[in-house]
């Protein structure tokens, strides 16, 4: 028999149904309004991405095309070239990278003369006043690996006479410790000479450097062992007469200049660790040329403490053959006293009209100085720190001897005994104070004798003179 199933029973089925279908088409119609939302939105996202491509390949391609904006320029570093103080109290510009250095320093002596007694080689009175001894503006360094030096002399040395090029030359090292210095340059044969100008214990120098050449040209190759205990000079030159520089004129002959200095305790703490000794010498040849004048500047003349002329040859006598120097040397120093000694030979041929002569001629120093104020002492000076001042004692005993033979032969003698000395001797005291490391004032009481030099051949008026000083250094 067929089943029956209740109307409201199948109503109810139909019902549900209707819901679940209904459900689920809601369903279907949401998740595909989301999966349209997806893509539109991944629509979206690829074409931003497309639009950023194309303007990064525009932003290139600009770079490219489109000098760049200059960069705000950065703060410069540290250079390498500076300005320096030098010892002297000059100043020194320095380019550290290259290893190059200019110096610039300068010297004036503003020197007084005031002559107590003493007269000229005519019998006139000896006249005081001041006079610009020394202005020299110096440059100096190093360039390339080479050290030079150009020192031109402004003050005519006193008399306002000239302006000279006192030194101007290179110098080119030659291994660890030594150099070849080549032009115009200080002769290093006096001891005295080598001292430099500043430093001197007294305002000038002694008799004996008067034997000595003052500044040549030519080279020399300077050069040490032992740390500097054995010091070594040997040099070629024009040939300068004594006590002058280099004559203007070359007249062909060379002299060849040699020194060996010793300081064997240099590097050691013992009392005679300033203690210094050794010998210069010179050998060449002089000729006299040209006229008067350009003759005359080839043979030397020797002047007093106070650079009055106390010997000169008389006119027509000229250099002829060998000129031949030695001199022998001794220095100490020891804290704040030292001690400088050198005796000086000069040996030249000389000839007036048919008469040749080799004349010898002889001089010495001796000079003490002390520091009273304590400060050290050596070659170049006083030792001064800082701002500090010291006081300075300097004594020297000094004296020069002509070749007697100089005056024999009547007409024919290549010197005048009345106008030309044929001994000096100096006995100068000297004060200093070192106001500090630029200034200093000196205060000299000198008196040098002589034999010869007046009129009838008597002994020349005792030179008497108090010579004050006044030195700048920078």
């Amino acid at each position: 028999m067929p089943s029956f199933t209740p109307p409201s029973l199948t109503r109810r089925s139909s019902a549900v149904l209707g819901i679940l279908v209904s459900l689920a088409l809601g369903e279907a119609r949401a998740e595909d309004a989301r999966l349209r939302a997806l893509e539109q939105r991944l629509h979206d996202l690829e074409h931003a991405l497309a639009e950023a491509r194309a303007s990064a390949e525009q932003i290139r391609a600009a770079a490219h095309a489109v000098p760049t904006v200059p960069s705000v320029p950065k703060a410069p570093g540290p250079s390498s070239s500076l300005v320096k103080p030098t010892p002297d109290g000059g100043f020194a510009l320095v380019d550290a990278e290259r290893g190059n250095e200019l110096r610039f320093s300068a010297m004036v002596q503003l020197d007084s003369r005031l002559f107590l007694e003493g007269e000229t080689a005519t019998g006139s009175k000896l006249e005081d006043g001041f006079l610009l001894r020394r202005i020299r503006p110096t440059l100096s360094g190093q360039f390339a690996g080479l050290g030079f030096r150009i020192a031109p002399e402004l003050s005519g040395n006193g008399t306002g006479a000239n302006v000279a090029l006192l030194d101007a030359f290179v110098d080119i090292p030659t291994g660890r410790t030594g150099f070849l210095r080549v032009g115009k340059q200080k002769s290093a044969i006096s001891l005295d000479r080598l001292r430099v100008a500043t430093a001197l214990p007294l305002v000038e120098r002694g008799l004996a450097n008067e034997l000595a050449p003052n500044r040549d040209l030519g080279l020399a190759w300077y050069g040490q062992a032992f740390s500097g205990g054995a010091q070594f000079v040997l040099g070629l030159f024009n040939g300068a007469a004594d006590g002058r520089d280099v004559a203007l004129r070359d007249d062909g002959g060379k002299e060849v200049h040699a020194r060996v200095f010793f300081e064997p305790f240099r590097n050691e703490s013992s009392l005679l660790n300033g203690l210094g000794f050794g010998v210069s010498a010179t050998a060449g040849r002089k000729r006299s040329e040209g006229p008067g004048a350009a003759a005359s500047a080839s043979l030397p003349r020797y002047r007093s403490a106070a650079q009055e002329e106390f010997f000169a040859y008389s006119s027509g006598v000229v250099a002829d053959g060998h000129h031949r120097r030695l001199f022998p040397q001794l220095s100490y120093f020891h804290r704040n006293a030292g001690f400088v000694a050198e005796l000086g030979v000069s040996e030249q041929v000389l000839q007036r009209e048919s008469q040749t002569r080799r004349l010898r001629h002889t001089a010495y120093d001796v000079t003490l100085s002390w520091v009273p104020t304590g400060q050290p002492i050596t070659f170049r000076g006083v030792q001064l720190t800082g701002s500090e001042s010291a006081l300075e004692l300097g004594l020297r005993a000094s004296g020069l001897r002509i070749d007697p033979r100089a005056f024999e032969g009547g007409l024919t003698r290549f010197a005048s005994p009345d106008v030309a000395a044929r001994r000096a001797q100096n006995l100068g005291l000297g004060l200093s104070w070192h106001v500090n490391r630029q200034v200093k004032w000196s205060l000299d009481v000198n008196r040098t004798r002589y034999q010869g030099g007046a009129p009838g051949g008597a002994d020349r008026q005792t030179e008497d003179v108090v010579m004050g000083r006044f030195q700048l250094v920078y």
